[in-house]
């Protein structure tokens, strides 16, 4: 198990923020295929310094959903995996860097990430989150959390989808 201490965790995500921001063209939509742990956390936490929406894409999407999230969101750089339609451009803080060229796509107005449900019923549809809500769960889970610690998860509910 790879362990970042906090120290690490912010320096990371200030470099991965950082070339972010620089990137040439700026990225507006990032996705990210990473199995759950400490690059998933720092390119998360990176993409919103950043001012980045980001896509994470699960590792159980087939071709087809992975291809629907991309073009739903308006995908142009890409963090981890490759996919089909990116060309890679090395590497940010460790990690694989695609980019591809896209249309904008039509988000909402203080998006900063986009989940995509599991379509196991059709298509699967994009979920926009503003940091803010998703600062207060974290912040909801925490204190959930010191009252109980028998508590293992909890999901937000949330409305409108791409």
């Amino acid at each position: 198990m790879s362990v970042l201490r906090a120290g690490e965790l912010d320096a990371r995500v200030r470099r991965l923020a950082g070339a972010l921001a620089a990137a040439r063209p700026r990225p507006r939509v990032v996705g990210l295929i990473a199995d759950n742990g400490p690059d998933w956390v720092v390119a998360d936490l990176a993409a919103q310094k950043a001012g980045v929406v980001l896509v994470p894409l699960p590792a159980f999407f087939t071709v087809a959903q992975r291809a629907h999230a991309v073009h739903a969101s308006g995908m142009d750089g890409l963090l981890g995996e490759p996919e089909p339609g990116f060309e890679f451009r090395g590497t940010l803080d460790g990690l694989p860097w695609w980019r591809r060229a896209a249309a904008p796509a039509d988000l909402p107005r203080g998006a900063s990430k986009i989940t995509f449900t599991s379509g196991t019923t059709g298509t699967p549809k994009g979920v926009p989150l503003r940091s803010a809500q998703q600062w207060a769960v974290a912040r909801a889970l925490a204190q959930a959390t010191r009252q109980d610690p028998r508590i293992a998860g909890i999901l937000p509910s949330t409305k409108g989808t791409l």
